[in-house]
C-alpha cells in the first residue's frame, strides 16, 4: 500500500484508551480510523502540550501524532483497544484486522484473526472479549458474526441472522 495519509479524509471511527505501564502517555492513546482505510494513533498529552505552547495556532492536523498506517483498502468502520492488553487494537473495514503496538508503537504490526468468514462484506463492529483476552468478535452488514481466537488465529465460531435478506446492516457488538 502507499504512503498514508488522512489528508482530506474524514474520521469514521475513534477509540480511546490507557497505554503505557511507564507514564509515557499520561492521557492514554486515541486511535481513529479514516473513510481512505487510514488507521492513526495520537498522543492527547502531546496535543494539549502543543496547543497550550503555540496558543492553538500552526497546523493542528499533525498535534500529537504518532502513526499513519493504511491499513484498510476501504473506510474504517470500528476500533477497539483490548482491555487487558492495551498494545492490541481491532480494526474493521472490509476485513477485521488486528494492530501490535507493543514493538514498535511508531509502525505497529498487523495481522488478520484468521480467514475471511465475513465474506467480503463491510465490518461494523469489532469488540474484545471482557474475560478472556485474546477473544475478539467481529460483525459485518451482510448478519454474520464471528468469535476469532488470536491464540489459534482462526475463527472458533459464527453465526448469521436467519431472516438476512439486506445486506445493509449495521450490526453491533457490545
Amino acid at each position: 500500500m502507499g504512503v498514508a495519509t488522512f489528508e482530506g479524509a474524514h474520521f469514521t471511527s475513534i477509540d480511546w484508551e490507557t497505554f503505557g505501564e511507564d507514564g509515557s502517555y499520561p492521557y492514554g492513546i486515541i486511535a481513529s480510523g479514516f473513510d481512505n482505510g487510514v488507521v492513526g494513533l495520537w498522543d492527547p498529552n502531546q496535543i494539549i502540550q502543543n496547543s497550550q505552547a503555540d496558543g492553538f495556532s500552526g497546523d493542528s492536523n499533525q498535534r500529537g501524532l504518532i502513526s499513519l498506517q493504511e491499513v484498510h483498502d476501504g473506510p474504517v468502520h470500528t476500533l477497539a483497544f483490548n482491555p487487558f492488553r492495551q498494545h492490541l487494537i481491532a480494526s474493521g473495514g472490509v476485513e477485521v484486522a488486528v494492530h501490535n503496538l507493543e514493538k514498535n508503537i511508531a509502525e505497529p504490526d498487523v495481522f488478520s484473526p484468521g480467514s475471511d468468514v465475513h465474506q467480503g462484506s463491510t465490518i461494523t463492529s469489532v469488540s474484545w472479549n471482557r474475560k478472556v483476552p485474546h477473544i475478539l468478535g467481529s460483525a459485518s452488514q451482510n448478519g454474520i458474526s464471528v468469535v476469532w481466537d488470536l491464540k489459534l488465529n482462526k475463527s472458533i465460531f459464527n453465526f448469521s441472522d436467519p431472516s438476512r435478506v439486506a445486506n445493509n446492516r449495521n450490526v453491533c457488538l457490545s
